[in-house]
């Protein structure tokens, strides 16, 4: 008669790893519940994806690198006057499949970064990749200096924030002199 050990080891050169190293569990709940072999068989088969999802959804929350882990159902919408849980919760993630963009605009301390974080918490958990860039490299282009992106914001009180959270840990290059494009009609 063969071990269990014997046996979950035939299931990982099938790439059932869920199942070779649950092998011991699941019999033990199979014996306990006294299910039919039909039942047993289904077990296996709930169990190999949801092994799968539950490592995918581990990767991706550590690839994702939230500075914080908040749930949206930890987010207190009572202190909110301008938006409703109705709202975040409409967002059914056809944004990322439409390549659409969600802002959050507001003072500090209002909770834009751990709603940001909820948002893509349950994104990940729903099987998209999310990154979190404040820990990774952003490289910008614009000839607008820092001063003046009040005029795309229309307000101050918007730019300043936005500034602020893109030029903290930042190097600043401030070129000069005349245009290459137009000079020698050349491209950088």
């Amino acid at each position: 008669m063969a071990s269990i050990e014997t046996v979950a080891n035939r299931y990982k050169p099938l790439r059932f790893n869920g199942i070779a190293n649950g092998l011991d569990e699941l019999l033990s709940m199979a014996e306990a519940n006294e299910m039919s072999h039909l039942a047993f068989a289904e077990m296996l088969a709930d169990h190999e994806p949801a092994s799968r999802d539950k490592i995918r959804i581990a990767l991706n929350l550590k690839r994702a690198s939230f500075p914080v882990i908040k749930r949206l159902e930890e987010f207190d919408y009572r202190w909110q006057t301008t938006i409703t849980k109705r709202e975040i919760n409409a967002l059914d993630f056809s944004f990322i499949d439409n390549r659409e963009n969600v802002i959050s605009i507001g003072p500090p301390g209002v909770g834009k970064t751990g709603l940001a974080s909820g948002i893509g918490l349950k994104a990940v958990e729903a099987g998209y990749k999310v990154l979190f860039n404040e820990y990774r490299s952003l490289m910008i282009t614009t000839n607008k200096d820092f001063t003046k992106w009040e005029e795309f914001f229309f307000e101050e009180n918007v730019a300043v924030p936005m500034v602020d959270r893109i030029i903290h840990h930042s190097h600043i290059l401030m070129l000069g002199g005349e245009g290459y494009r137009l000079k020698k009609n050349t491209f950088l």
